[in-house]
């Protein structure tokens, strides 16, 4: 090149030379130098600046660009062109420059800056396997990063248990806490240590997965082989055992501490404040409370057992074993190998039991036990009976109905008395009990004896309903609206109370009702062994019931006689309102409803199964037997003014005016409401406009525009959809009504019915359409279907005219493209294109207004943030997001100062037609598109 043109040789030499000594490489030197917004392709403003950069500004920008441009009418320069072998190493991804030759193009004959800078250049390894090796070396490191990467990047995302911290987590949320874990899920044998196969097993049994492995190693961290609970939780571990070691050491074993200790009354449940308070006894230093909550079981139990408390002492006291010498003891600084035969032999444990049975068995031990044994407290007195009565039962009536009257007459006798006391436990003298509440010796006691309250809330309650429904099923049909085979809950006796003027408080009679507390309902039977016995008793007292006076009988009467009238009327809300919603929301409206599936074939009446039908379809849920009784009674068929009677009288009034001013349906759709005018079909406001005119007046006719829609997303109703007017009419009279005889012969109905030949009239049919087809001749046409195909020119040009992206338009890549589209006059839409007879167009020749809005768009992004992306990130991407919506962009474009009107440019711009997004890659080309931060990952638990 300095033998045909010195001074571009020359120019062009020097330029790489300092770029080379600037960046390293050619590929790099594109990338940070010359494009560093990516857009591909650089002209010669990106030219000057690089020269700036490099500190050549004796170097004509212009003519350099015109001397690295390989064809004056390219637009702008790629790297294909300025350097072929750093164009292959992007293709390759040798970023690094590893392959190059690392020979200096243009500037083998330059001595302006000596041959240092060439030979700091050149000094590359020359030889190609050197450089393959490099090569490979680079490739393999690339692949094992993404390959660690990908896989950090899957672990974190996987699912399942990968942490003790997760691990532990997991445990707490199923089983409340680790300790409970511990116990219930990892050690069940029992032996304080679990190996890895109990480990894996538990997991399978609690459905966790994930890697097992790599969570035995961590909580086996010195490789014992095995798991304590210290190396799952050490703090809880060392409550446990600061607590077991006090226990051990004030009353010699676990067991033994329950049994004098803790369950001092032997009732096998201990609740927290006796706990505490045998905590604080043994000097127990650490918190109480929080390990009352670790030995409680889930549940919401407020007492601990035995089994809670240790199960071994469990174990060995279901054995007999109080000293525990069947449980393994542990030894601590006792080496087997410092003893002797002997002592070894009566260490084992068939010797310790052998001894324990000889001490047992000795008159002088047992006799010992007998005087340090304390007295047996026995319940002995009326206030400790009761209270065995509520602890064993929940209340005095409560053991009443469930223990003591077990005949269910209302009294008790002696001996029914002694009986029940033998069941309930009680072990002082029953004559003596029986003396306290029978003081009279009526030789009976009844339940006002023992709960007075209880007896009185009952016996007004049995009066008042006896008194007001005469019997108890009359009563739970009548009072509480419900069938005797239900139950009633406490909100339905509060309603009767209040009903029938109840003068004590309804929720403890409720409590009294119920035989077991924990009950939520109550039934007839819970109630009938208290009716019967008191209903005899209260007839045969006076007429004038406690609490009443005696014209209150007046008051009852009165009463029933408005509970009959109103008998019929159901006590709950009607379900009709719910059911037309959900007819509504499934199909448009009850009427499409009726037309589609209630009554399909017109007869007027719809049945019970259809009416499922209906029902089921719409997801409707509740009493479908009771809400058919309610809507047709005993007609057996549902008719439309029962299912919606807005509707029927919406529909009727409409037909009944049509036909009185037309004489049927269709001549008034043809000349009162002028439908044919319209083309056949109407919308809204023309519907509610011609009722208008036409003199029909309906109540709403929106709503009546709505009805008659057949299906959802309807928009316009054509004369078919005035079928609906005919429903409930007789099959008789719908004929006479529709008009169907008198229509117009020019409808295509009659046409089709009179004509002999359908083959005529479809092809008549056929030419008139194609007969209104028109060439597309000019450039608006073309323009025109490109918008319609792409949304926009600007659109088109990327997508479809430009696909090199080299930024031109030759006449052949039009034809090709009118060809694609069906449009044949190409040499007119050239000429008004190509006016500049340079034998190329451009965006700016096809639409001038969106090719000067974006580069006026782009010279913004470049000026404020340097680089386009980077301007797209800040301006248009602040969320992470690689799109924009329309108002978006138009508030950013005003923000960087742009000239315009941005809503039509992002009209001008937009990819697709009616899209109201729009992306980075729809503007530019994204070389890098991982580039842009992925929005929303989501982060692994």
């Amino acid at each position: 090149l300095m033998e045909i043109d010195d001074e571009a040789g020359r120019t062009v030499g020097i330029f790489r030379l300092h770029l080379l000594r600037k960046y390293g490489n050619m590929l790099t030197a594109w990338q940070k130098g010359l494009d560093p917004s990516g857009k591909g392709r650089i002209e010669e403003p990106e030219i000057r600046a690089c020269l700036r950069r490099l500190g050549l500004t004796q170097i004509n920008s212009r003519k350099l660009f015109r001397m690295l441009r390989v064809s004056p009418a390219d637009l702008g320069l790629r790297l294909e062109d300025f350097d072929p072998e750093a164009h292959k190493a992007f293709l390759t991804g040798d970023t690094e420059g590893i392959n190059s030759t690392g020979r200096c193009e243009f500037a083998d004959n330059l001595t302006v800056d000596g041959d240092t800078l060439k030979r700091a250049i050149t000094s590359r390894p020359s030889v190609t396997e050197s450089r393959a090796a490099q090569w490979r070396a680079e490739l393999t490191r690339r692949e094992l990063a993404a390959a660690k990467a990908g896989s950090e990047e899957n672990a974190k995302l996987r699912a399942g248990l990968h942490t003790v911290e997760g691990f532990r987590k997991a445990l707490i949320t199923r089983c409340g806490s680790l300790f409970a874990a511990w116990r219930e899920a990892l050690d069940l044998d029992g032996n304080d240590r679990i190996t890895f196969g109990e480990f894996c097993q538990a997991l399978h049994r609690l459905g966790f997965h994930g890697n097992v492995q790599g969570l035995w190693k961590e909580l086996d961290s010195r490789s014992k082989g095995h798991l304590l609970f210290e190396d799952l939780d050490p703090e809880t571990d060392a409550l446990v055992s600061e607590f077991r070691a006090r226990l051990k050491a004030v009353y010699g074993n676990v067991l033994i501490a329950w049994l004098k200790g803790v369950d001092t009354r032997g009732g096998g449940l201990v609740d927290e404040k006796i706990f505490a308070q045998f905590c604080e006894k043994v000097g127990f230093s650490s918190s109480s409370s929080r390990l009352f909550e670790l030995l409680k079981p889930r549940g919401g139990r407020p007492v601990v057992t035995l089994r809670d408390f240790d199960r071994h002492a469990y174990q060995a006291l279901c054995r007999g074993d109080f000293r525990m010498l069947t449980e393994p003891e542990e030894r601590k600084g006792v080496n087997q190998l410092d003893m002797s035969f002997d002592e070894r032999t009566q260490a084992s444990f068939y010797y310790r039991m052998q001894r324990a049975r000889a001490v047992a068995q000795r008159a002088e031990y047992a006799r010992a036990c007998r005087e340090a044994a304390p007295p047996e407290k026995k319940i002995a007195t009326p206030e400790q009976f009761e209270s065995l009565c509520v602890r064993q039962f929940g209340s005095l009536i409560g053991a009443w109905r469930l223990c003591l009257d077990s005949d269910h007459n209302g009294k008790l006798t002696f001996a029914e008395f002694c009986d029940a006391c033998r069941r309930l436990g009680y072990l002082g003298d029953l004559k003596k009990l029986w003396a306290h509440y029978d003081p009279e010796g009526s030789g009976s006691i009844t339940l006002r004896v023992l709960d007075s309250e209880s007896d009185e809330l009952i016996s007004s309650f049995v009066t008042m309903l006896d008194e007001c429904y005469g019997s108890l099923d009359e009563a739970w049909r009548r009072g509480f609206r419900k069938d005797p085979a239900l139950g009633v809950d406490e909100k339905d006796v509060k309603q009767l109370c209040g009903k029938i003027r109840y003068p004590h408080d309804a929720h403890k009679l409720f409590r009294c009702l119920q035989p077991v507390a924990s009950k939520q309902l109550c039934s007839i039977w819970d109630v009938r062994p208290m009716f019967q016995p008191r209903r005899g008793s209260n007839r045969r007292a006076s007429s004038s019931p406690r609490g009443r006076s005696p014209d209150s009988n007046a008051e009852i009467e009165a009463m029933l006689a408005a509970e009959d009238q109103d008998a019929s009327s159901p006590s709950q809300p009607s379900q009709a309102p719910r059911l037309r919603a959900s007819l509504a929301r499934q199909f448009g409206s009850t009427v499409a409803a009726w037309q589609l599936v209630i009554d399909p074939h017109c007869r007027g009446t719809g049945s019970f199964s259809s009416f499922c039908s209906a029902l089921q379809l719409s997801t409707f849920h509740g009493n479908v037997k009771g809400l058919w009784q309610e809507l047709t009674g005993d007609r057996g068929c549902l008719q439309l003014e029962e299912l919606d009677p807005e509707a029927k009288a919406l529909l009727e009034s409409c037909r009944v005016q049509l036909t009185e001013r037309h004489g049927d349906i269709c001549t008034a759709w043809r000349e009162g409401l002028g439908a044919e005018k319209l083309g056949g079909r109407l919308d809204e406001a023309d519907f509610t406009g011609a009722l208008l005119q036409a003199g029909v007046q309906v109540t709403n006719p929106k709503l009546l525009f709505r009805l008659l829609f057949l299906r959802l997303g309807q928009r316009s109703v054509v004369l078919d959809d005035l079928q609906a007017l005919l429903i409930g009419v007789p099959r008789k009279d719908r004929d006479a009504l529709w008009g169907s005889t008198g229509s117009p012969a020019n409808s295509l109905d009659a046409t089709d019915a009179v004509s002999a030949n359908r083959r005529q009239l479809a092809e008549s049919r056929c030419l008139e359409h194609h007969g209104k087809d028109f060439a597309m001749t000019s450039l608006e046409h073309f323009k025109h279907m490109l918008i319609v195909r792409h949304g926009s020119l600007f659109a088109a040009w990327r997508n479809f005219l430009d696909t090199d992206r080299n930024g031109v338009l030759s006449q052949r890549d039009l034809a090709l493209a009118c060809q694609h589209l069906g449009f044949k006059n190409v040499h007119a839409v050239w000429q008004e294109l190509e006016q500049e007879k340079r034998g190329q167009v451009g965006l700016r020749q096809l639409d001038p207004e969106a090719f000067y809005g974006f580069r006026q768009l782009e010279q913004l992004l470049l000026e404020k943030f340097g680089t386009i992306k980077m301007g797209w990130r800040h301006t248009f991407g602040q969320d992470g997001s690689k799109r924009c919506r329309r108002e978006h962009f138009v508030a950013q474009c005003e923000a960087l100062g742009y000239v315009g009107d941005a809503g039509q440019l992002f009209d001008l711009v937009r990819p697709e037609p009616g899209r109201f997004l729009l992306g980075y890659d729809d503007l530019w080309d994204d070389i890098n598109p991982n580039d842009f931060p992925v929005a929303g990952v989501r982060e692994a638990g």
